[in-house]
């Protein structure tokens, strides 16, 4: 397995806790390997900054990207981890509380499969907790986007194998969504939101690829 990692270094800056709001500035990301990161869809400005803007305690945010697979092989988009957290005082002093639990980070395309020069939309949700101590005047932090080497897309319980047991796996998926209207991304090969004949076709296609190239 290859580990892709995107890091983003994000730096905020809360105000007074009793109004529950709070400001971010402006934000840097790096990243390396096979993966890039744009602010647009046409893959031309790459993303070097994210402003969050205006945060809310016990809301969400959100912040639009575009991910490209620069690379040869393809890899499944994993949740982000924060890194590097520290939380200072109003006077700028660093806070040893660990408060990590009260910041939450996630990317709508956890699971989503991205292939060679494939480009792929994204989203980005922070999520800072309204018990968030009053302590906390300014924070800042890593982002760390993982990415997982994929034998091939039709790999989809991610074991590093093409099996029966990943049938298995997109039968659940598809019956999953024709029952309920619950999208699971790993499963959505062709990422229109939808699971349906024609990801049965891509999962065939990507299946006989892989089992053909083992015999």
């Amino acid at each position: 397995m290859t580990l892709i990692i995107i890091v983003l270094v994000l730096t905020a800056l809360i105000f007074q806790i009793r109004i529950n709001h709070s400001e971010a500035s402006a934000t840097t990301i790096t990243s390396t390997n096979d993966v890039s990161v744009f602010s647009d869809s046409s893959c031309n400005v790459p993303l070097t900054s994210i402003s969050w803007g205006a945060i809310t305690l016990n809301t969400s945010i959100t912040q639009n990207f575009f991910l490209k697979n620069n690379g040869n092989s393809a890899y499944a988009i994993a949740e982000p981890s924060i890194t590097n957290l520290v939380c200072k005082d109003k006077n700028g002093n660093v806070l040893s509380t660990d408060f990590s639990q009260y910041f939450n980070l996630t990317i709508d395309r956890s699971g989503a499969a991205i292939l060679s020069n494939e480009t792929l939309s994204a989203v980005l949700t922070l999520y800072v907790s309204k018990n968030l101590s009053p302590n906390v005047h300014s924070f800042s932090f890593n982002i760390v986007l993982n990415s997982n080497q994929l034998v091939s897309p039709a790999d989809l319980n991610r074991d590093g194998a093409v099996n029966f047991d990943d049938i298995k796996c997109f039968e659940q998926g598809y019956v999953q969504y024709q029952q309920s209207g619950l999208c699971n991304q790993t499963y959505d090969l062709n990422h229109d939101g939808k699971i349906n004949f024609r990801d049965l076709e891509i999962f065939i296609a990507y299946y006989l690829i892989a089992t053909n190239s083992t015999t």
